[in-house]
């Protein structure tokens, strides 16, 4: 993923829809994740990010692997003081959200 140079951002958050195919049903997932981190040297270029998450698309992964996962390389390629990663995906009734990572 590019990455660009900041200085003195407190907060950074991006929230994005993301596809993924079902571990367990085969079939289709979309569901809304927010990143949030402090940087420390580093942001994502948006455009990456989005191509990155878009190659979900066709993998099957649960959403709770995906958070792990995101927030595992988000946070090698990032290196911030802090970075949480959290998927809100709603079925019929029901939302599960889930989340990496805590907030000093």
């Amino acid at each position: 993923m590019r990455t660009f140079a900041v200085d003195g951002l407190s907060e950074v958050r991006v929230v994005a829809p993301v596809s993924t195919v079902c571990p367990f049903d085969h079939e289709a997932d979309r569901s809304v994740l927010t990143i949030t981190y402090r940087p420390t040297t580093r942001c994502v270029e948006l455009s990456c990010l989005h191509g990155y998450l878009d190659g979900y698309a066709v993998e099957e992964i649960s959403h709770e692997a995906l958070v792990g996962r995101v927030r595992a390389d988000l946070a090698k390629t990032l290196a911030p003081a802090w970075i949480t990663v959290e998927d809100v995906f709603s079925y019929h009734d029901t939302t599960l959200a889930v989340r990496s990572g805590e907030r000093p």
